[in-house]
């Protein structure tokens, strides 16, 4: 079965696996960008110093190795305008910028159909983009290899970078180098993981051998962070290789410019014959000459996880298919854990309810960070109409229904729309962040005396196991407790829904009953459990 992973990021730029090749400067080529896309991650083309008569055959070549998306990358030190207007006319889908302000581009890129990205390295800058109109932001983590825009490490930035911009996707950079880095992030709330290091040793990429060499040979703490290789960008920060280089200018006290060791000195041939100083920002390619290992060998701190070369397709593949793996893993480890974690004081096991901070009055109570609720439209027939096609759907909830016509179900979505709420009971359509229906949620036996209520929720197959139903119960049960001043929500689980009854638990539900064998459906009688939680419950998982 073909791995896919339905993200966020995903969505937004078509692609099945959350992996995106970092723009390695003149290291990236039409082949790995190509090789990238068409394994299923996002593939990039560095464009900012390519020149711009060769740009349109450098695209042409890239497009004719897949029909698949891939991205070009601009640095806005550097007008972007020529090049970019060269990429737009090529048909390029997707540009991501960095080290600069989106603002001025956006419209023109927007305009032309496509999609832009911008590297950020702070909450409050992923907020200025996002108002600028970005589509996502990279979250560029002090770990991450060649030039870096801050100083925050990827684990504390990503989250607080979700958090600024929600619903718009963002993608993790810095130290991400395998499969286990890319679950970490996805946990954190990212779309996608942005990597370069790992790209650096494709064999599609256009990599001095001797760098090669000196990447495969290098641990986590081989690399250092300064602007020491600034000929060509100055003061402009970067994380590399500690090399000669660096440790001469280290031992020499670290002496600024002007009156560093070997300065203005060449070291190297590029590959087109240009003569490159010591201290020049440029990344050894391959046809270079010189002293390689003195040049600015550029890698990022999930480096001593990178080992080999290999095909960068199947550098996509296994990175996907180990965060596949953990993530199934880790969710195994959370399942076995819950029945240890009971006992105590008496109930099941607690965790903070997901997306459930306290109530901002400049934002809508009925959204979260991964859904809206919202009444139900007429246009939702079809919606209703394919979960009557359903069986398994059908019996998690009740039973099989008699077929309804097309018109019979346009006719009760019309009704239902129109249909003013009975008391305090509503029903409630679940929109992801991208506005596809995802399921239902329907409140009953709502007893304002006695402040009790119950629900019932559908999640569609489809769109299970993405932390819809969690935040859906979340947004409802903090709406009938704060606002409605209910105390006490119960909600029925047949025996036979596993998951649902797994959910509830890790919500701190706790089992207060078993109605035995009363819910007939497939020729079986199943028991149907009662679930409860109180208002004080639901407090004490939200600190």
């Amino acid at each position: 079965m073909t791995l896919r992973f339905d993200t966020s990021f995903c969505r937004l730029v078509g692609i099945d696996l959350p992996i995106v090749q970092a723009p390695i400067g003149g290291i990236t080529t039409p082949a790995l960008a190509a090789a990238v896309s068409e394994a299923g991650g996002l593939g990039m083309l560095s464009i900012t110093w390519r020149d711009p008569d060769a740009l349109r055959i450098l695209l042409g070549e890239t497009r004719a190795l897949t029909a698949k998306p891939f991205a070009v990358n601009l640095v806005l030190e550097w007008d972007p305008a020529e090049r970019l207007a060269i990429a737009l006319e090529e048909g390029v889908g997707i540009v991501s910028f960095f080290w600069g302000d989106p603002a001025p581009w956006v419209d023109q890129i927007h305009g032309a159909g496509g999609i832009v990205l911008h590297t950020v390295a702070s909450a409050d800058e992923a907020r200025r983009a996002a108002d600028a109109g970005v589509d996502a932001v990279v979250a560029q983590g002090w770990e991450a290899g060649g030039h870096v825009w801050g100083e925050v490490s990827t684990l504390a930035l990503v989250p607080r970078v979700v958090d600024a911009v929600a619903p718009l996707p963002v993608v993790a950079a810095g130290g991400i180098a395998d499969g286990r880095g890319l679950a970490a992030v996805l946990a954190l709330g990212a779309g996608a993981a942005w990597m370069g290091t790992r790209f650096l040793l494709a064999a599609e990429a256009a990599t001095h051998p001797d760098y090669r060499e000196a990447v495969i040979a290098a641990g986590e703490t081989d690399t250092a962070y300064s602007a020491l290789f600034d000929v060509g960008w100055p003061n402009a920060p970067l994380r590399a290789l500690r090399n000669a280089t660096w440790e001469t200018w280290r031992t020499a006290g670290e002496p600024p410019v002007g009156a560093r060791p070997g300065e203005g000195e060449i070291v190297a041939t590029g590959e087109d014959g240009r003569a490159i100083e010591r201290y020049s920002n440029d990344s050894p390619v391959a046809g270079a000459s010189g002293d390689i290992a003195a040049m600015a060998l550029y890698a990022g701190q999930g480096v001593g996880l990178v080992r080999r070369t290999q095909p960068a397709g199947e550098i996509v593949r296994e990175v996907a298919e180990e965060a596949a793996r953990v993530l199934e893993e880790a969710r195994g480890r959370c399942a076995e854990g819950g029945a240890a974690l009971k006992g105590g004081r008496g109930r099941g096991p607690t965790r903070r309810l997901p997306y459930h901070a306290p109530m901002d009055t400049n934002a809508s109570i009925w959204q979260g960070k991964r859904v809206r609720l919202r009444a139900i439209e007429p246009s939702d027939w079809e919606v209703y109409f394919a979960w009557n096609q359903d069986d398994a759907q059908a019996r998690a909830v009740s039973n099989i229904p008699f077929p309804q016509s097309t018109e019979a179900v346009r006719q009760w979505t019309q009704q239902e729309a129109a249909r003013k709420p009975e008391g305090d009971a509503f029903r409630f359509v679940i929109e992801n962040e991208t506005g596809e229906v995802v399921g239902d949620l329907t409140t009953h036996h709502c007893e304002p005396r006695a402040g009790a209520f119950s629900y019932g929720i559908t999640i569609r197959r489809e769109h299970r196991r993405h932390g819809y139903a969690a935040e859906a119960i979340a947004l409802v049960l903090r709406y009938y407790f704060r606002e409605l001043r209910y105390q006490k929500a119960t909600v029925s689980v047949y025996s036979f829904n596993e998951a649902s009854a797994r959910l509830h638990e890790s919500l701190g539900f706790q089992l207060e009953g078993r109605m035995r064998r009363t819910v007939f459906t497939d020729g079986e009688l199943f028991d149907e459990l009662i679930y409860g939680l109180t208002a004080e419950e639901f407090r004490e998982g939200d600190e």
